[in-house]
């Protein structure tokens, strides 16, 4: 028989959660004067049924409106709302962008006339914005960040570096832009990594002993008072001063604990630090330290074993911890409560876990969720309910399926996103929260460079966000009947975008650019501007200007090896790769170094080919760039260097095709990638093999193997992904259609969007996309509804001479 630990159960307490959230739907009070002479009804029932509401510095909240009745004269609230939100006179509802962060505090919101009030308490508090999201590996000696957008989650690569050795643990400040990492060096080091949102890496500002010991953990003050260090093979507790920007003080306080301890939490009162202790069976138990006003561990502490049950999670919310055990053939989360000071386990509110061993938990900040990682045969998370008014766990529903060991979990500030690890994929899992309940729902994967065994979410002064400054168009000037080869007649077209409907308007005059401007690229941070002159062979480079307007003054152009073909870039915008070769000259690759400030190229390696690519495109790690010849009929993928130049020494693994490839797009999970085959009128997916570069075609639900046929008359022209659901776009020539395919669940849909359909290019929200007709020389901007299907807008395309390439400058910022 399963048995569960032996434990004194606690007794029940109504602890305080102290979320960054604003919870709703509260009951509300009414009064009304015995005195009211006015003949007029006292308000009632005041209630906020918008579900939970989490606030963020810098992003404008969902509008809260309220449901009262009777009439309302005025409306206060008590205390004030925080800077940045309002409640509308009229009509009750709350509004605003915060303006800085708030602690938790109850806000009472009143209704009246003069008959009488009625009132409703809401929870408040702000958090500081999500700005990145940092991943380590226990294997690799690298971290990458990821820049995340604060309103959709969406993740873009910000950078990699080295570290000397793996990662054992990852964590960041509460409040600042810093992070912690315990790195597997000899012997052992601390670094402490400021973050900067100028620069694309981390910087490393300091490095600190930290004993040696194979096992660590790391947990910051809720208040960043103090930063501690575990230490288990070496009974150590390592507890170093913070400054108020996230420095270390000084040398650290080196506490001999005699408990191995292991899982380190600091409770959010602000007064106590819990370890979960490690060792053997006979040492496994809990250690409830007392903290001194600045966050330093005194005394010794409080001692509760675990009777056997060895502890793997550990989280803390409010007065309440949550720690996640296995022993016995049982995999349990069991409830704790710190009462008056003394850490008080229930053991009869626990939650059995099956066969899942619990590998990590994490706690929603708006405290409506309980997150578990579970490994075993059936990787999964699991999500349970927190009960206010208790320590026991409400239901959930059944696990999430991961498919792939996973090995860390974090949420974003708000609560709003869940980001997990999954060691067996090299990737990270993106979920979206639901407002009303804290459910989760699956917002797709993205590839990691190094593994990702440590995730950290880093906060900043202002959210990230991903909007377009200007969208260009490039017009082949070449081909018109007045032109001819090699008359300076190119140009690009300038164009802003409504954020709101996705409409593009001339935002300036059009830019002579050469002979013929035939290809476009648009540096990842949106600030830089590649123009291919395939004729002319040359290479433009202009810069983007926070105004989305191109500064021709400080562009620069490069004369190209012999016969240009296609460019594309790395995932970070530090390299640029051209091949060239064909009819005029050897096919080759050629890796050009970007200067980050007015975009100069400058060459660093060539690689000499046996196929001549007619278009190419980096994977979202950065390691291989995927080459289609459409002549030859050849898919291959050619081996990039940790710098980003080319590998000249290792072979380059090549998969024939049959179609003509033409168009090429990655999915999120950096695995996966879908080529249009024009004279096929199909497209098809494929699998990228990250650690050897092979090709194949397989089949699944992630969109390898996936294919779909166009059509006869259809030549499917260009194709993308969308930024995180399982959607692919294509343009097709004859029909004039644009598709959409979900590969996930099997459906496709077309929208008609003009006579023969050419280039095409998606918003960073995916949100619009953005078309160029061949046939009747224009472009225009399609919005994307909510089941994925292209909506054409009402305004007119913009008939230009011969647009050829559309691109979108993206701002990260």
């Amino acid at each position: 028989m399963a048995q569960g630990p032996h434990l004194s159960p606690a007794v029940p307490t109504m602890n305080r959660l102290i979320a960054i959230s604003l919870l709703v739907g509260l009951s509300a009070c009414s009064n009304s004067s015995d005195g009211n002479s006015s003949g007029i009804a006292a308000p009632s029932d005041l209630t906020y049924w918008d579900a939970t509401l989490s606030l963020m510095i810098g992003v404008p909240i969902a509008p809260l409106t309220p449901s009262v009745e009777g009439e309302v004269s005025a409306w206060s609230t008590q205390p004030q709302l925080p800077t940045g939100l309002s409640i509308d006179q009229g009509t009750g509802t709350i509004s605003g962008t915060p303006a800085g962060a708030t602690e938790f505090q109850e806000y009472t919101i009143t209704a009246s006339n003069p008959g009488g009030s009625t009132s409703a308490v809401l929870p408040l508090g702000v958090a500081p914005p999500l700005r990145h999201l940092i991943a380590g590996g226990d294997a690799m000696a690298s971290v990458e960040m990821f820049r995340v957008d604060a309103r959709t989650g969406i993740a873009a690569h910000d950078g990699w570096f080295d570290t000397e050795a793996g990662l054992k643990d990852l964590i960041s400040h509460p409040s600042v832009s810093v992070a912690y990492a315990v790195v597997n060096s000899n012997p052992p080091e601390l670094y402490v990594y400021h973050v900067r949102a100028d620069v694309i890496a981390p910087v490393r500002v300091q490095s600190w002993d930290v004993g040696n010991s194979d096992s660590y953990g790391l947990a910051v003050d809720t208040n960043g008072r103090s930063l501690v260090v575990t230490a288990e093979d070496a009974d150590e507790l390592w507890v170093y001063p913070l400054a108020s920007d996230g420095r270390v003080l000084t040398e650290p306080t080196i506490l001999t604990t005699e408990d191995a301890p292991r899982l380190p939490v600091f409770a959010h009162d602000a007064a106590h630090l819990v370890l979960a202790d490690g060792g053997d069976s006979a040492s496994y138990g809990l250690s409830n330290y007392t903290l001194d006003s600045g966050g330093i561990p005194t005394g010794n502490p409080q001692h509760t074993m675990l009777n056997g049950f060895e502890p793997r999670a550990l989280a803390a919310i409010g007065h309440r911890l949550f720690l996640g055990i296995s022993g016995f053939n049982v995999n349990r989360i069991l409830p704790l409560d710190l009462v008056d000071g003394n850490l008080v386990p229930d053991g009869s509110g626990w939650k059995d876990l099956g066969d899942g061993q619990p590998i990590a938990i994490a706690i929603q900040p708006t405290g409506r969720s309980l997150v578990a990682l579970l490994g075993g045969a059936q990787p999964a998370v699991q999500r349970f309910v927190l009960l206010k008014d208790s320590l026991d766990l409400g239901a959930s529903g059944d696990p999430f399926s991961l498919g792939s060991a996973p090995s860390a979990l974090t949420y974003d500030s708000t609560g709003r996103f869940l980001f997990i690890s999954a060691a067996g994929l090299d990737g990270l899992l993106a979920f979206e929260t639901d407002p009303s309940d804290g459910s989760l729902f699956s917002r797709g994967a993205f590839r990691t460079r190094s593994g990702a065994d440590h995730l950290a979410v880093v906060v900043g002064p202002n959210p990230v966000e991903a909007t377009v400054r200007g969208v260009f168009v490039s017009d082949k000037g070449r081909m018109l009947s007045v032109g001819g080869p090699g008359i300076a007649d190119g140009m690009i077209h300038q164009f802003g975008m409504d954020p709101t409907n996705g409409q593009l308007a001339t935002s300036a005059l059009p830019i002579p650019v050469g002979n013929d401007p035939s290809e476009a690229l648009v540096h990842p941070r949106g600030s830089l501007l590649f123009i291919l002159d395939i004729p002319a062979q040359s290479l433009w480079s202009m810069e983007v200007g926070e105004d989305g307007l191109l500064d021709t003054a400080q562009a620069s152009v490069l004369s190209t090896p012999i016969d240009p073909r296609t460019m594309a870039l790395n995932p970070l915008g530090t390299v640029l790769y051209l091949a060239t070769g064909g009819a005029q000259g050897p096919a080759a690759i050629h890796a050009y170094d970007i200067n980050q400030d007015h975009g100069a190229l400058s060459l660093i390696g060539s690689k000499d080919l046996d196929l001549t690519p007619s278009s190419m495109l980096s994977d979202p790690t950065g390691h291989w760039l995927v080459a289609a010849d459409a002549s030859s009929g050849l898919l291959a993928s050619i081996p990039l260097n940790l710098d980003g130049s080319v590998d000249s020494s290792t072979g380059v693994p090549q998969l024939t095709v049959t179609g003509g490839p033409s168009g090429m797009a990655f999915s999120r999970n950096g695995q996966d990638f879908f080529v249009a085959f024009k004279s096929a009128h199909l497209i098809r997916g494929y699998r990228l093999q990250a650690s050897t570069g092979m090709l194949s075609l397989k089949s699944g639900s992630d969109g390898s193997g996936y294919e779909i046929e166009t059509g006869i008359l259809s030549e499917p022209y260009d194709i993308v992904h969308h930024p995180f659901e399982t959607w692919i776009f294509a343009t097709l020539g004859g029909t004039g259609d644009v598709i959409q395919c979900d590969y996930a669940n099997g459906t496709s849909g077309a929208t008609a969007a003009g006579i023969s359909l050419g280039d095409l290019e998606i918003s960073p929200l995916g949100r619009f996309l953005f078309v160029v007709d061949n046939d009747d020389r224009s472009v225009s901007g399609l919005r994307i509804g909510v089941d994925g299907l292209p909506v054409l807008q009402t305004s007119a395309p913009h008939v230009l001479d011969n647009p050829v390439v559309v691109r979108a400058s993206v701002s990260w910022e």
